[in-house]
C-alpha cells in the first residue's frame, strides 16, 4: 500500500518533535520507533486498528506511547489522518480527509 500523510498528519509530527526535543528527550527514540513500526503493521494489516464511529477510518494505539493513529484505506492507499496525542482534549480531534 502506498502510504500516504494527510495535511494535518504533518502538523501532528511536528507536535511530537517539539514535545520529545523539549519534553522527554530520552523517549524520542523509542517513541519515533514505535510509530514506525505500528504504521508498518498497518501496511501490512489495515483492518488490524478498531472501527472508528461509523466511518472508514480506524485506530491503532501505539504502543509505549500517548499517541493514537487515525487512518483509512482507501484502493491502494494508507492515508494517515492523524497522529493524535491522547493527552489532549478529544473534543479538539478534527479530520481533514482526502478522498481518492
Amino acid at each position: 500500500m502506498q502510504l500516504v500523510l494527510l495535511p494535518q498528519t504533518k502538523d501532528d509530527l511536528t507536535w511530537i518533535n517539539y514535545y520529545y526535543d523539549h519534553f522527554f528527550p530520552e523517549g524520542r527514540k523509542t517513541a519515533w520507533a514505535s510509530i514506525r513500526n505500528s504504521i508498518r503493521l498497518i501496511q501490512l494489516n489495515p483492518a488490524l486498528g478498531k472501527p472508528y464511529k461509523m466511518s472508514p477510518r480506524r485506530r491503532h494505539a501505539v504502543p509505549m506511547t500517548p499517541f493514537v493513529i487515525y487512518y483509512q484505506a482507501i484502493g491502494d492507499q494508507l492515508q494517515i489522518i492523524r497522529i493524535w496525542d491522547t493527552r489532549r482534549n478529544i473534543e479538539h480531534l478534527t479530520f481533514d480527509e482526502m478522498k481518492s
